[in-house]
């Protein structure tokens, strides 16, 4: 029986290893004002980059977060304000880790993705060159 009740525990272990998550957008009020990107999520160890991210000639918003190597990207608005895009997060690669800036490297106009190596299984600096589409970095 404590066989068969162990065999149980852990193969309910293996399949509810995770969370789904899910965003969702609803007004937050904190004293009566509302809050932008209240579900955006917060920053421990951010560091800021400003890119043409969309090539819409608009400076927009490059965060990468290093605790937990979490990359985020705010769009410039027409009213130089920003706007939350959880899209364009899915197009930067997966393996950023360390640090992460955007610069121009091959002297293009666009700038390319600068991080560590260290995900790729040796330690140096990653370049990941933008190719002038919004989603697509090689």
């Amino acid at each position: 029986m404590r066989f068969f009740s162990f065999f149980i525990l852990l193969l309910t272990a293996t399949v509810s290893y995770g969370q789904y998550y899910e965003t969702f957008d609803a007004p937050v009020l904190s004293n009566g004002n509302i809050l932008m990107f209240p579900f955006s999520g917060g920053f421990d160890a951010p560091q800021f980059s400003q890119s043409d991210i969309n090539n819409d000639g608009l400076d927009d918003l490059f965060v990468f977060d290093r605790n937990g190597a979490v990359s985020t990207v705010f769009l410039r608005t027409d009213n130089n304000g920003f706007s939350y895009n959880k899209e364009l997060n899915k197009i930067l690669p997966k393996n950023i880790e360390g640090f992460a800036t955007l610069k121009d490297f091959n002297d293009d106009g666009i700038d390319d993705l600068f991080t560590s190596s260290a995900g790729l299984g040796a330690a140096g600096i990653a370049l990941y060159q933008a190719s002038g589409t919004p989603d697509n970095y090689t």
